[in-house]
């Protein structure tokens, strides 16, 4: 009969790889997926109130010429030449 107290663990010094590689994909994944949903969710709710989605400045809800305070959907601008 062996005692439960004095049980030996070995811990293991070399990752099993597919197991490694597996949990890596899945998490990053996981991970990314997460940030894209939370960042469509509050991107829509900024557009629902009439605001840039990119830095909430009130356009009051004209998206056609774009966010003045950031930037947004406005074409860059040439610089005249000289």
């Amino acid at each position: 009969m062996v005692n439960a107290a004095y049980e030996v663990r070995a811990i293991p010094y070399r990752p099993i790889w597919p197991g490694l590689i597996f949990n890596t994909i899945f998490y990053a994944l996981l991970a990314f997926v997460t940030h894209r949903l939370l960042r469509t969710i509050r991107e829509h709710r900024r557009f629902t109130k009439g605001r840039c989605p990119t830095c909430r400045y009130d356009l009051n809800a004209n998206f056609a010429p774009g966010c003045p305070e950031c930037g947004w959907r406005r074409e860059a601008t040439q610089p005249a030449p000289p």
